[in-house]
């Protein structure tokens, strides 16, 4: 059973200021990235940071509450650079390679960011978040979706909630292979690797034929290149997306 933790917030009369952001988030992303989350107490997180314990307990009441105001705020930041990157692309599948761009981009600017999410903080603890649904990314999601679907452009059988797990899917699989493999490339790089396979699964048979037809058109270099030429010259086996060496 996963143990529950009580849920810290962030106290509702004490905003966090611009100051206290600046001077204790990378720090305390950094130190969650490296250390067991369990072992975390506030005072190391204080000594860390030149931040007194009295001052982070005014505006987080626990370890928990710190971190996850932290990743909310990294959240937030993501969905705007999503909204801002999608405009003036009409594409599905574009649209679907721009989110993995957008997120992987924040991620290779903040790499702290991307090992404290999904490796050093534990699922079961970040479940527990009111924000773990996050309905306002779905609030991005879920339109390209019905849009592409009535485009044509996206499988009609599978359902929302597929079409969302089978990205979240190769996000985190692409993370984890970052992770596990010390972190020798860009994230970004990676998404040549595994976009093929997952605009596949959720495109239909019609787009997907158009998107292979094109690759004997007149365009076959361009896209050539973009697929192959480009994709990232990882230092691994021939079968990179393994747990392997």
């Amino acid at each position: 059973m996963v143990k529950k933790i009580a849920r810290g917030k962030v106290k509702e009369k004490d905003a966090v200021s611009d100051k206290i952001e600046r001077k204790l988030y990378p720090v305390v992303l950094e130190f969650f990235c490296g250390n067991d989350f369990h072992r975390i107490k506030l005072k190391d997180i204080s000594t860390i940071s030149g931040v007194s314990t009295a001052t982070i307990y005014k505006y987080f009441n626990s370890k928990e509450a710190l971190i996850f105001s932290i990743l909310e705020y990294h959240m937030q930041l993501m969905i705007k650079e999503m909204k801002s990157h999608l405009q003036g692309i009409e594409s599905t599948r574009e649209k679907w390679r721009k989110l993995f761009w957008v997120i992987f981009n924040h991620y290779d600017n903040t790499p702290g960011l991307a090992v404290t999410f999904f490796i050093t903080v534990p699922t079961g603890t970040w479940m527990q978040e009111p924000a773990w649904p996050r309905r306002d990314m779905q609030g991005i999601f879920l339109p390209i979706i019905r849009e592409g679907k009535e485009r044509g452009e996206i499988d009609n059988s599978l359902t929302e909630t597929q079409i969302v797990g089978q990205f979240f899917m190769h996000l985190g699989r692409a993370v984890q292979l970052w992770y596990y493999h010390k972190m020798k490339w860009p994230l970004v790089d990676s998404i040549n690797r595994f976009f093929p396979v997952f605009w596949k699964t959720v495109s239909s048979q019609n787009s997907f034929q158009v998107d292979q037809r094109a690759l004997t058109h007149n365009n076959t270099e361009e896209i050539q290149e973009e697929v192959n030429v480009n994709a990232p010259k990882m230092d691994l086996p021939v079968n990179e997306y393994a747990f392997t060496k």
